[in-house]
């Protein structure tokens, strides 16, 4: 599936079987793209890993959200990265972690 220019929504959510599948719709296109990201095998209490989880995330987020065209607008550099925000703080907040929360808020505020 191509992504449309314009993005509206991203979502990543973690899944029972710790996965985070990233998804991203558009105005156009209402059928989502998604990515499975495992996080298994990570204990988000310590600050190392958390950090590990945060950077899979923030990728997946760039992918999902990353327009097709090769020159993007000021208005689709705008609508991606507000898709790519949108697309970590809810993978974050659906994990619930402290660390990673933390993070998170530090790394969006840069």
């Amino acid at each position: 599936m191509t992504l449309s220019k314009t993005l509206t929504t991203a979502i990543i959510s973690a899944s029972a079987c710790a996965l985070l599948p990233a998804m991203a719709a558009t105005e156009f296109d209402p059928e989502k793209k998604q990515i499975q990201v495992s996080i298994s095998g990570y204990d988000l209490t310590k600050a190392s890993d958390a950090a590990e989880v945060f950077n899979m995330i923030n990728t997946a987020s760039k992918r999902v959200c990353k327009t097709a065209g090769v020159r993007e607008t000021l208005r689709e550099r705008v609508l991606q990265n507000k898709c790519r925000a949108d697309a970590i703080i809810s993978a974050v907040t659906s994990i619930d972690a402290p660390q990673l929360i933390q993070i998170m808020q530090t790394r969006l505020e840069n």
